[in-house]
């Protein structure tokens, strides 16, 4: 299959348009066929190498999967034997690795149903950015009507909660109130996600591209915020 490979650690330069096994599936894992894979902080630090101490998990002199990438969305073509919430059809979002790539193997505890007012690339923006300032709110055990000050909105999780100023609704045992969170902070997100044309991904450079930064802005139904376009 086509991905984005990395022989060694650097700058997106690094980055080119190669080939790559088909992943194999485990009894947990589900085979996604990529429509959009996100782009975010979380990749650049696995692609530099930086801090080096990720090299211990990731390869010391090399990565050991030259495939970068982590949030995805697309259409699942298999499962493995143990994974019974979704079927080959079903189109999801969520977080795995070797997202870079016509296919990936993605843990299906790792994966959600992918709402049909949003798009693919919309969704691909998501998982690991909203969900860290999803566990940063929780964390700070929020109240109803509460303001939340967000220092340094401006990366990757912190623009999220700033576009939340009444989500998510939420009740407790005996309340059927909504929390409402009021976030204050610059607005402007930088998380984006990049789409392949024909779900054929390549990488920009010498060699010709097919896989084109995309802006994700939301349909006037969706609920996820607008996203601006990624350069590598």
């Amino acid at each position: 299959m086509k991905a984005i490979v990395q022989e060694t650690y650097g700058p997106p330069e690094v980055l080119r348009l190669g080939t790559a096994d088909e992943p194999a599936i485990g009894d947990g894992d589900v085979l996604v066929q990529v429509a959009a894979a996100g782009v975010d902080q979380g990749v650049w630090h696995l692609v530099a190498g930086h801090p080096r101490m990720v090299r211990l998990v990731t390869g010391v002199r090399k990565p050991r999967n030259p495939v970068p990438g982590m949030d995805v969305a697309g259409v699942v073509t298999a499962v493995g034997a143990g994974a019974t919430r979704f079927r080959p059809g079903d189109e999801v979002f969520g977080s795995g690795t070797g997202t870079y790539a016509e296919y990936a193997k993605v843990p299906e505890k790792n994966l959600m149903p992918k709402p049909a007012n949003v798009s693919f690339v919309e969704a691909a923006a998501v998982p690991i950015s909203a969900l860290t300032a999803l566990q940063g709110l929780r964390k700070g055990t929020v109240a109803a009507g509460q303001r939340v000050l967000v220092i340094g909105a401006g990366g990757e999780s912190g623009p999220t909660p700033c576009s939340w100023p009444w989500r998510p609704a939420q009740t407790s045992p005996g309340s059927a109130a909504r929390r409402r969170w009021t976030s204050s902070g610059r607005s402007a997100p930088t998380t984006s996600s990049t789409t392949p044309a024909s779900r054929s991904p390549t990488a920009d450079g010498a060699t010709t591209s097919s896989w084109t930064p995309a802006a994700t802005a939301p349909s006037a139904s969706s609920a996820v915020p607008s996203l601006p376009a990624a350069r590598w």
